[in-house]
């Protein structure tokens, strides 16, 4: 890779408070600064990172002054300030890794105008973080217009949304129209439980849905389980290849908020070197694993400095010590 590595990435940054299942309320930047920082963190001078989406002008400013200190490699020009208060969550978590949401002030689809510059890079990543990111027309469009990679984390798309902006798992109606436009796509367990219709008690169960979607969307299909790891399924000449991965396993999780972003990060990251699917989502779960030893996004711009070693001690079956 000797030239660096272009990623568009659209989505919508929004302001958590986090209520951890123990512990103080954090409150921090969050929805696609979790995948911007993560990308931005693994690959450095290796990419350039192009953001597109909407960000009220109440945190514009600061945020743009955040983007400036930490990140030299992310540019700025695919995000364009809105006449309103920025996208706010509240995530409550009922469990170590299962939380309730209530998201407000959502900005309002990104037309398609505001996306066609940017289809010619090596990577669309396109994360529903509202779930109102963009319409189905513009979703054709960016899949038709795409010359590199475009890789889908369904993730909001299976929500409804209450008029109190609390969140609930549910199933697109056209959900199979969705998942059969990206090359990649990923859901979690919850997601994967939403579109199967249908409640899965083991890992059996996630692979048989995977084989189901592979055979649907002919694309390569990231399942993540949290701590019990992730599948994988992909098509080698029509055939459906699916591969279970266990986690990293870390001395300590911190907060789970993000994981799956950094999944994405470093799956894409691997990827976009090797082309292999398969150790593509071995260095995901790696990813995915450093990011829960940290509060919010405290310490995503160090997290380059800790792959190579917990890349060992997963290759071996140890746990990974946080320092």
């Amino acid at each position: 890779m000797s030239e660096k590595i272009k990623i568009a990435v659209v989505g919508t940054v929004v302001r958590d408070t986090i209520y951890p299942y123990k512990g103080e309320p954090i409150e921090g930047w969050g929805g696609i600064y979790y995948t911007l920082s993560n990308l931005a963190g693994i690959l450095r001078d290796r990419a350039i990172l192009e953001p597109i989406f909407y960000l009220g002008y109440d945190v514009y400013d600061e945020f743009l002054e955040l983007l400036k200190e930490k990140f030299p490699n992310i540019r700025t020009d695919g995000i364009h300030k809105i006449d309103q208060k920025n996208n706010r969550v509240i995530l409550r978590y009922v469990t170590a890794e299962y939380r309730e949401e209530t998201s407000n002030y959502i900005p309002p689809p990104l037309p398609y105008d505001l996306i066609s510059p940017f289809v010619g890079n090596d990577v669309i990543l396109l994360n529903f973080i509202s779930g109102y990111e963009v319409t189905f027309e513009t979703y054709q469009k960016i899949a038709q217009g795409k010359s590199g990679y475009f890789y889908v984390d369904f993730h909001s798309l299976a929500f409804g949304r209450n008029e109190d902006g609390s969140r609930f798992y549910q199933r697109p109606e056209n959900w199979q129209d969705w998942i059969g436009l990206p090359d990649i796509l990923q859901m979690n367990e919850k997601e994967a439980e939403t579109l199967a219709a249908r409640s899965m008690e083991s890992i059996e169960d996630y692979k048989n849905f995977a084989t189901e979607l592979v055979q649907i969307s002919k694309n390569i299909i990231n399942m993540t389980l949290g701590s019990k790891g992730s599948v994988l399924a992909f098509l080698s000449e029509g055939v459906p290849i699916v591969c279970y991965f266990e986690p990293l396993k870390v001395s300590k999780v911190v907060d789970a908020t993000g994981c799956g972003d950094s999944f994405a990060a470093g799956f894409i990251s691997r990827f976009l070197e090797t082309k292999d699917p398969v150790e593509s989502a071995k260095y995901g779960n790696i990813t995915g694993g450093l990011n829960c030893t940290f509060q919010s996004t405290s310490r995503v711009d160090r997290i380059h400095l800790q792959i190579e070693a917990a890349l060992k001690s997963y290759q071996q079956n140890e746990i990974f010590v946080v320092q």
